[in-house]
């Protein structure tokens, strides 16, 4: 067999290989698609001695990908075949194929007898992360948000939250790509399992929607007494994405939360300190938005001194912005803290309480902001 060298990917080749992948790249008018398909199709059992079936695979699985960013157009007729790569029981084979899929379809080049819509929505939450996000890029090419097929794809990949972590983690991935294209439908799909009897459902829906609240506060806002609902159960990872959504709830509705601030109270001191860091920061925004949160003082007083310097630098801004006199000497005395960021706070913080305002106003900076305007 020829000496073979690093191609990259994982894969060596040989003269040969190498000079295959580069026409594929560089000259697609000289290369024959079913010399690529051959490739794609080789069987193990007839392989020679010589050669590896999976390698030989995998180099037409390149040369596919290479030629389609090359020359779509020269694919026109292949889509079909194309797409029975996508159940392909190799990842490299299937990873190649969704990436030509994809080219093809943003190529607008006529490949399919009809929009691949369910092979596509077959592999979401089914491949690596790159892989559904690669999918889920491709359905936003092809589907618009009143499609049926839209929902159905949601529904179907959300199910995948109560399969192991692996499918978990790809289907968060393809459902916040598909988010962030049409939050109406898919935050309201989402939302609407908040409550689902499966609790990895629970958790992992509400991990979802915390990537997609921020720029979209007024529609997960719709789910707030299911947010709320969640702080109630003893896994710590929901209760912590519920809280980091439901911050965003806050600057958006504060008046949404005015009646949750004895439940944020008691969160303040959990023992977990992702969720103190979520309540202490949801009563620093419904002050900020001049709710009453004076009932928390004295939880916050307390968090001056955590062991998490999120928690510490939040609940001091929380209770400068509130003017909690009370609390002046508590944080005169930590004003010199080795944290610089919790220290520009507590100067902030001080300067508020005795004069009425910081400079520049608190009310103009979220916490993490003060140290950066400051300085």
């Amino acid at each position: 067999m020829a000496e073979r060298a690093s191609g990259g990917q994982g894969v060596s080749l040989d003269e040969a290989e190498r000079a295959f992948l580069e026409r594929c790249a560089d000259r697609p008018g000289e290369v024959d698609i079913e010399d690529i398909f051959e490739r794609l199709d080789a069987d193990p059992e007839s392989a020679s001695e010589d050669e590896d079936a999976a390698d030989v695979r995998r180099l037409g699985a390149r040369g596919l990908v290479q030629y389609s960013q090359a020359d779509p157009d020269g694919l026109a007729g292949d889509g079909e075949r194309i797409l029975t790569y996508l159940s392909d029981d190799a990842e490299d084979v299937r990873s190649s194929t969704i990436m030509v899929v994809q080219r093809l379809v943003e190529a607008d080049v006529a490949a399919f007898s009809e929009p691949p819509v369910g092979a596509l929505t077959a592999r979401l939450g089914k491949e690596d992360q790159p892989g559904s996000k690669r999918v889920a890029q491709t359905l936003v090419e092809l589907l618009d948000a009143e499609d049926q097929r839209l929902v159905e794809a949601v529904d179907t990949t959300v199910d995948l939250f109560s399969g192991d972590r692996h499918e978990a983690g790809s289907a968060i991935q393809a459902l916040s790509v598909l988010g962030d294209a049409y939050p109406d439908p898919v935050i309201s799909r989402l939302a609407a399992r908040l409550d689902d009897d499966d609790a990895d459902v629970r958790k992992y829906a509400v991990r979802t929607l915390a990537t997609l609240s921020e720029d979209n506060a007024a529609l997960v806002g719709e789910a707030t007494d299911r947010l709320l609902a969640l702080l109630e159960t003893e896994n710590a990872y929901t209760r912590e994405h519920a809280l980091e959504t439901l911050v965003d709830v806050a600057i958006d509705d504060p008046v949404a939360l005015e009646a949750a601030i004895p439940q944020l109270t008691v969160l303040v001191d959990a023992d977990h300190s992702k969720t103190r860091r979520g309540a202490v920061r949801i009563l620093a925004e419904l002050g900020r938005a001049d709710v009453d949160i004076e009932p928390a003082v004295t939880e916050l007083r307390n968090r001056l001194d955590d062991d998490d310097k999120i928690v510490r630098r939040d609940a001091c801004y929380a209770l400068g912005i509130l003017r909690a006199e009370a609390a002046t000497e508590d944080i005169r005395a930590r004003r010199d803290d080795y944290d610089l960021e919790f220290a520009a706070v507590a100067d902030a913080a001080l300067e508020r309480i005795e004069t009425g305002e910081s400079t520049p106003p608190m009310t103009d900076l979220d916490p993490g902001e003060i140290f950066v305007a400051r300085n």
